[in-house]
């Protein structure tokens, strides 16, 4: 991870979403986008801010990982929970969301522990791959192929899939891989709905009245 640099809110459009940071070192200004950074909390002209510096779109350079003054003054009144949920830029929901098929694994543990690796494995190797895919695409040599990253994501690897996109910054702005993202997301979700839900709960209720 590059080191931390600083500067200051140069413009700021509200209605876009983004604007343009002046860096300390009198370097080139750097653009700066409204979801790099927590909470997207809209930035005030003339704040302080760290930041990091990251591949946008074509390539070219912008922040990431951006923390405002304000936030900073802030953070000191938050929870250590809160702080949990916030961590590597994901929403509450999204950690909730994560939990459920783990949590979903384990009730079922005693019954087969195959959903449980599944969800384990293939999120470890999916947040791998993305390390290296993020790492390829800053060299511009060959890159995993996007239909390898589904494939895992749909064995029941998109847990680390999202967490890769977030701790990586990663695919997250290519709306085609994020539209096929959240498809495979849904599957996985009604797959859990039908073998915990339709599959045991409703045939053994009709079970019971046949």
């Amino acid at each position: 991870m590059n080191a931390r640099l600083q500067g200051k809110v140069k413009t700021w459009q509200d209605r876009k979403g983004f604007g343009f940071i002046e860096p300390d070192d009198g370097s080139e200004d750097m653009f700066l986008h409204i979801s790099d950074i927590p909470n997207k909390q809209k930035p005030s002209i003339g704040e302080k801010v760290q930041y990091q510096i990251g591949a946008g779109r074509n390539n070219k350079d912008k922040a990431i990982n951006v923390r405002l003054e304000s936030q900073g003054l802030a953070s000191k009144n938050k929870t250590s929970a809160s702080n949990i949920a916030t961590f590597l830029g994901l929403p509450l929901w999204h950690w909730a969301l994560i939990a459920v098929p783990v949590v979903l694994s384990l009730f079922i543990f005693s019954r087969s522990a195959l959903p449980l690796i599944l969800t384990i494995g293939m999120s470890a190797i999916s947040f791998v791959l993305f390390a290296v895919d993020k790492t390829k695409a800053k060299a511009g040599t060959w890159r995993i192929p996007e239909s390898s990253l589904h494939l895992l994501e749909l064995l029941g690897g998109w847990p680390g899939s999202l967490l890769g996109q977030q701790a990586f910054r990663h695919k997250t702005q290519k709306k085609s891989y994020q539209l096929v993202f959240w498809v495979i997301v849904l599957l996985n979700a009604w797959f859990w709905i039908d073998t915990l839900l339709l599959s045991e709960t409703v045939l053994n209720n009709l079970a019971t009245l046949l």
